[in-house]
């Protein structure tokens, strides 16, 4: 058994060329995933070496659902283009519909590519799979070529498994020398084992060897490191007048009501207003305060003065509040 430093299998082609047993294999258990998915009611659409990840036991982990369609059932006509052009069944491009009849076609394709190492090459217009035009192909065994050949069929009615489903493509010679069954429950020795050693990771920057002679970022705020980003001010007009509405209430203090009347001018910016109303609720909750706030430590312990100890009504507080009863009538 072979050890890759790869995760996934088009990388593995990219390094060595696959036997037909471990084509078998892995054609195999894309079926067993294809099968799951559609047992759900999902079509795939995008099946491709580049989405068939190793496990550490050498099993294949199906990825990349960015394409994959909730379907009331397998029959159903869908009409978006979507999917790898290179591979893409043909009847995706027409306005005719297609169905689950489209992941069959990518199994050919898989097929042809893990068993190549190439992609294979389609006529422009109806798209049809031919020999000449693919080299390759001719390396073959029979099997395998009439295989690709009967779901690279570009009529999907005539398609392999258009009649009964993975269960007629799995029932094709070609698929006879593995059992999907013990292949499902993992009782089927993997051909490839993925190498964990073998992976290595890069920083995305360098790190200075003098860090020391690093300038200093400015860690103060700045609105143009932020994309989008406009700043109008702590306040507006509408709180003005929300508070202005308290002025005249008869539940506020004398203090309280000077205290707001003179914070709130016209003339003066939302920011200006805006601090001079926090420095006055802070001055309210001083104003209030209990006259001694140190602990004292003799007579009396600290649990004793903490029990009988009770919070402060705020009166900034109250102005919120009766604004807010002001303003639902």
């Amino acid at each position: 058994m072979d050890f890759v430093p790869c995760g996934d299998l088009h990388a593995i082609l990219n390094k060595r060329k696959l036997k037909e047993s471990e084509v078998l294999f892995y054609v195999a258990e894309s079926i067993l995933a294809l099968n799951a998915i559609h047992s759900q009611n999902y079509v795939y659409r995008d099946l491709k070496p580049e989405n068939l990840l190793l496990d550490l036991d050498g099993h294949i982990h199906l990825t990349d659902f960015g394409l994959a369609k909730k379907v009331s059932g397998l029959g159903e006509l869908n009409y978006s283009q979507c999917g790898t052009l290179q591979v893409m069944a043909p009847e995706i491009l027409k306005e005719s519909g297609y169905n689950c009849l489209v992941d069959y076609y990518n199994i050919g394709t898989l097929a042809f590519e893990l068993a190549t190492g190439k992609i294979p090459v389609f006529t422009e217009k109806e798209r049809v799979f031919l020999e000449e035009n693919n080299p390759a192909f001719s390396k073959l065994s029979d099997n395998l070529k009439d295989f690709i050949t009967k779901l690279l069929e570009p009529r999907p009615m005539k398609r392999l498994g258009a009649t009964s489903g993975l269960r007629e493509i799995s029932a094709h010679p070609w698929m006879q020398p593995i059992n999907l069954y013990q292949l499902y429950q993992r009782k089927v020795k993997t051909p490839l084992l993925f190498d964990p050693s073998s992976i290595k990771f890069k920083p995305k920057s360098s790190v200075p060897s003098q860090i020391d002679a690093v300038e200093e970022v400015h860690s103060g705020f700045e609105s143009n490191n932020l994309a989008d980003f406009s700043f109008y001010g702590f306040a507006d007009d509408s709180l003005m007048l929300k508070l202005d509405m308290c002025k005249d209430s008869n539940s506020l203090g004398k203090s309280s009501k000077e205290l707001i009347s003179s914070s709130v001018s016209t003339n003066d910016s939302p920011a200006s207003r805006f601090k001079s109303l926090a420095d006055s609720a802070n001055f309210i909750s001083e104003e209030n305060a209990p006259e001694s706030s140190e602990i004292q430590i003799g007579s009396e312990s600290i649990a004793t003065k903490c029990e009988s100890y009770k919070l402060p009504e705020v009166k900034s507080m109250r102005i919120i509040q009766i604004n807010s009863l002001n303003m639902k009538k």
